[in-house]
């Protein structure tokens, strides 16, 4: 805090009118931070938030129609954020636009293990297992181990208490990071604490994470990253959940030869409740919703835009077959 307060940045927030609305002002006024709230509204309709792209109100910082007013004026901020109502999830808004939550987690990951040199040498960045393949490349270069785990915040809160893990990071803007000493801060997400980061990185490294991130996909590729949902009744989310790896015959997805196949997560052996298959330049990851009656289905690819649609191709085709096999 009291390096974004040296480096005088000039702070946006939006609460969306949620739970952090409370606590911006405070926090700004004991740190000394130049920060703005754009919008103080309380509305429990959320009617003050623009429509998604199907004319729904959804409260997601991650969705450029929800951060529609800290996009119209990010040219007064260094950087600004915004989080979602129950303030677990973070959105990040640089001169350049809004970040993808996996590029942001990847900057958040390369900074804190470089910032943070009273965490353990072991300590090791968790992710679960659809976020974005570009963290464990920089956690490779890091020299650390990455932690994956199933869907779910729970798999990291072991790790966090223990120490063991520094960083718990899920595709969907959701993360929480040990204290400098390295106990644990949070065993939940902290969409605050996420989005302080971000002003840390940019009084730190003089530069946003939106360069940084540019700056990475230079030194470790640029990952095409995409998540679709297909309509899945009973049969199909229960042969999905009843996976393991000697049923799933695949070997390529993409025109790469496949490397592995899990059905359990790799940091802590627990069902990963559907399937992912990964190859040396993409994976993709198939499961079913625990809400809704559809499968959901995550690829990505270090290659190009057209191999992440061979990959999500190959993975359409291997739905399908499943259900027509057991059938």
């Amino acid at each position: 805090m009291e390096a974004i307060a040296a480096a005088g940045i000039r702070l946006g927030v939006n609460p969306l009118g949620g739970a952090s609305l409370a606590y911006w002002e405070p926090i700004a006024e004991r740190y000394k931070l130049s920060l703005t709230m754009v919008n103080k509204t309380i509305d429990p309709t959320f009617r003050f938030v623009p429509c998604d792209k199907d004319g729904k109100i959804r409260m997601d910082c991650s969705s450029p129609y929800a951060m529609k007013e800290l996009l119209n004026t990010r040219s007064d901020f260094d950087i600004s954020f915004g989080c979602d109502p129950d303030s677990d999830r973070h959105g990040i808004v640089t001169p350049d636009g809004l970040m993808n939550p996996n590029h942001y987690l990847s900057v958040a990951v390369w900074h804190l293990f470089r910032h943070r040199p009273q965490w353990s040498a072991t300590t090791a960045v968790g992710k679960t297992l659809v976020t974005s393949s570009m963290l464990d490349r920089v956690a490779a270069a890091l020299g650390r181990n990455i932690l994956e785990v199933p869907v779910g915040f729970k798999w990291f809160v072991p790790g966090l208490l223990e120490g063991t893990c520094g960083i718990g990071c899920e595709e969907s803007a959701g993360a929480s990071f040990l204290c400098h000493n390295g106990e644990a801060w949070t065993t939940d997400k902290d969409g605050l604490l996420l989005c302080l980061l971000s002003a840390e990185i940019m009084a730190t490294e003089g530069k946003s994470p939106s360069v940084i991130y540019k700056e990475l996909t230079e030194r470790f590729g640029t990952p095409y990253y995409q998540r679709t949902d297909s309509p899945a009744e009973g049969r199909t989310r229960e042969l999905l959940l009843g996976l393991d790896g000697q049923n799933v015959h695949l070997t390529s997805v993409g025109n790469s030869p496949v490397t592995n196949i899990l059905t359990k997560a790799t940091g802590n052996n627990e069902s990963i409740g559907g399937v992912k298959v990964v190859t040396e330049d993409g994976w993709f990851a198939a499961r079913p919703s625990g809400t809704e009656a559809v499968c959901k289905v995550y690829a990505e690819s270090f290659k190009s835009e057209e191999h992440l649609h061979s990959i999500q191709a190959d993975a359409s085709h291997f739905m399908q077959q499943l259900v027509t096999e057991k059938d």
